[in-house]
């Protein structure tokens, strides 16, 4: 079974709440400082209240769309867990890159992973280096089969 990787609504969450957290301050400071609206006004204390949480949210929202795909033989990055947007195969994969988010195959061909977390990034690369090292193994052994099979005489 392919593993998968990509940012999930965990993250989502984690972001409405540090958004919430921000407008809560900015609304705060800025009703103490000029004081309560008159009730025509009161749309914008709900908007500076709630409206850093929409936007992070929006934000890492579309980068939960995408996810990379790891197969034995390729590397997808994959939209909407449907949609293939680029496959490379696992021998060609050389690094990943930190900033922006991304790997890098053979040839200077890259993966870009704009939005996805680099805790995720970490566990993505020691996931495709244990895949190499399994799928390096598995050939060696086949390569010692066929080298250890003696014709008959």
């Amino acid at each position: 079974m392919p593993a998968t990787f990509g940012n999930d609504f965990t993250a989502v969450k984690r972001v409405a709440l540090v958004g919430l957290a921000i407008g809560a301050t900015v609304t705060v400071g800025t009703l103490l400082a000029v004081g309560l609206p008159a009730s025509d006004r009161a749309v914008w204390v709900v908007l500076l209240a709630l409206g850093p949480a929409a936007v992070l949210c929006a934000a890492v929202g579309i980068t939960t769309a995408s996810r990379v795909r790891l197969t034995e033989q390729s590397i997808q990055h994959v939209l909407l867990g449907r949609f293939v947007l680029s496959e490379l195969p696992l021998v060609e994969f050389r690094r990943v890159q930190r900033i922006p988010p991304g790997l890098i195959f053979e040839g200077g061909k890259r993966m870009r992973l704009l939005g996805m977390h680099l805790g995720l990034l970490g566990k993505l690369e020691s996931s495709i280096r244990a895949m190499q090292r399994l799928s390096s193994n598995s050939t060696m052994e086949r390569g010692a089969r066929k080298g250890s099979a003696r014709p008959s005489s």
